[in-house]
């Protein structure tokens, strides 16, 4: 008698262990995606009018463009090579989607990622990356964006 109710006390326990592990797991999930979510910004301009004006503000910011074109709707692009001396190298990438906004004109999404490869002989060639969450990136980048579309810099 006192066997099948360890067993079921053991069922229990490791049941209510598994639900209390998939609840932890999805947080930390949702916490992960939360990271990579994209900046988003609204332009008073058609898709096109609005992709020219990435492009110059990748000039701007020195990007290369690497893929994409306003008839996509997406654009990909990378920064050069920055060496940090003993930190190693990094490099951040670009992706932007372009569509119509609800209100009218063109919502851009803008994602930006660093990748970073250790200055160390057990690390050569492999690279981390990571999205970068720092806000001023995206605000420069939509800045200037607004300055190609208008010619006006803002104050």
């Amino acid at each position: 008698m006192k066997s099948p109710l360890v067993l079921l006390g053991f069922l229990s326990f490791a049941l209510i262990g598994c639900d209390s592990v998939s609840d932890a797991a999805g947080s930390v999930r949702n916490k992960l995606t939360a990271h990579e979510q994209p900046r988003t910004q609204v332009f008073a301009a058609d898709q096109r009018a609005t992709f020219e004006a990435a492009r110059v503000a990748l000039g701007a910011s020195g990007y290369r463009l690497v893929r994409g074109g306003a008839a996509q709707g997406e654009m990909e692009a990378m920064s050069s090579l920055l060496n940090d001396g003993s930190r190693g190298t990094r490099q951040i990438t670009l992706k932007a989607r372009f569509g119509l906004a609800a209100a009218g004109g063109t919502e851009v999404q803008l994602w930006l990622k660093e990748a970073v490869e250790l200055e160390s002989n057990r690390a050569s060639g492999r690279a981390t990356e990571r999205a970068i969450r720092n806000p001023a990136l995206y605000e420069v980048f939509f800045r200037d964006m607004q300055v190609a579309l208008t010619g006006k810099k803002g104050p």
